[in-house]
């Protein structure tokens, strides 16, 4: 009669091991792999703000959305404007401080 309840043990800790083995694997994918998201960068002259899109999958979804943004400030104000989409990027660690991107091309 004690078999079963050792089998019962045995399944759960093979389970739970199973478990651990997933989230380990997951999160090396996560902290190692190569998924990076793109995120777009723009920056008028005259106010020196940096205004930032949400995360991109593609350099290219980030290149359209820098193509939209261009067009519509071209058209409500004037000013000289900085566009650009960065890999990986890094958030500034000080106010006024620099975005770090593993790659970045401007549009």
């Amino acid at each position: 009669m004690e078999e079963p309840e050792q089998s019962a043990n045995n399944s759960s800790t093979g389970l739970f091991g199973l478990l651990v083995i997933g989230l380990l694997i997951w999160g090396g994918v996560k902290v190692f792999g190569n998924s990076g998201k793109w995120l777009g960068f723009y920056e008028m002259s005259t106010d020196r703000r940096i205004y930032t899109s949400r995360e991109f999958d593609t350099d290219a979804q980030c290149g359209e959305w820098l193509r939209q943004q261009r067009a519509e400030e071209a058209v409500t104000k004037a000013g000289k404007y900085n566009f650009e989409c960065g890999f990986k990027c890094k958030l500034p660690t000080t106010l006024g401080g620099v975005w770090v991107c593993d790659k970045t091309f401007d549009s």
